[in-house]
This record gives C-alpha cells, structure tokens and sequence, in this order.
C-alpha cells in the first residue's frame, strides 16, 4: 500500500509541472530593442573650389566622442566649451562625409549640431567661414 503512496505522489507531482508548463500563454518575450549606440557624420558642402582645411565646431548630448576623419583627410580634436573642436584637412570633398563620431545614441541625431568655425585655401589664405556648410547627417 505504501509503494502505491509513494507511486501515486511522483504521478501527482509529475502532472503538477506538466500542468505548470503547459499554462504559459505560448507567447515568446520579447527580444531587447537594439543597442542605439553607433557613429554619425559630419558633411560637407564646399560653397568655394580652393578650401583646404576647417575647423568645426559640434556640440550635443552627449558630447561627441572618437572622433575619425574620412579617408585621406587629417582630423585633430578636442574638447571646447559644452562642444568639440576639430581640424580637418586634406583633399576635401565638394560634398560629402569629412569626420564621424561616436554617440550612445545615433537615434537622436536632431541632438546635434555642427558648424565652421574658420576656413582656410588650400595656399593657406584665410576665408570666410561660409566658404563650406555642413551638417550632421546618419
């Protein structure tokens, strides 16, 4: 009578967590939103045909962090007040990308924003900051 007991206590506990496993909604969670962390773009549009290096200023929130220049360009930066400065040089694009930046989060790109500080030819003759635009772009 007793291994019967103990027979009918291991069928009962067995159909327990059968029963306790089959209640769930079927529903798989779901899986994590996506890491929003990535680079944005600084671009540029060159309104003259002789500028050879700029500076420009990017401020947001956060601030930018590992700054890269485009291939074949020099960039050197640092940090300014609530913003970064940065040197960029070389054989500029008439338009296009010339530095990224890293932000934890690439989703809010209205965050930030950019601007030429100076510019400067290619002979190194001073120009007007509005010889180029640019703008920070995905």
């Amino acid at each position: 009578m007793r291994g019967l007991k103990r027979i009918g206590l291991v069928i009962l506990a067995v159909g327990v967590v059968v029963v306790a496993y089959s209640c769930g909604d079927g529903v798989e969670p779901e899986p994590p939103p996506p890491d929003p962390s990535g680079f944005l773009q600084v671009s540029v549009t060159l309104n003259q045909t002789d500028v050879g290096a700029l500076i420009l200023r990017m401020s947001g929130d956060p601030l930018p962090d590992s700054i890269r220049g485009a291939p074949g360009l020099t960039v050197h930066h640092a940090p300014a007040p609530q913003s970064v400065r940065a040197f960029v040089a070389g054989p500029l694009p008439d338009s296009g990308t010339v530095l990224r930046f890293w932000t934890s989060n690439a989703n809010l790109l209205g965050r930030y924003n950019a601007w030429v500080e100076q510019a400067a030819g290619a002979d190194y003759e001073q120009l007007l900051p509005s010889a180029a635009t640019v703008r920070v772009i995905r």
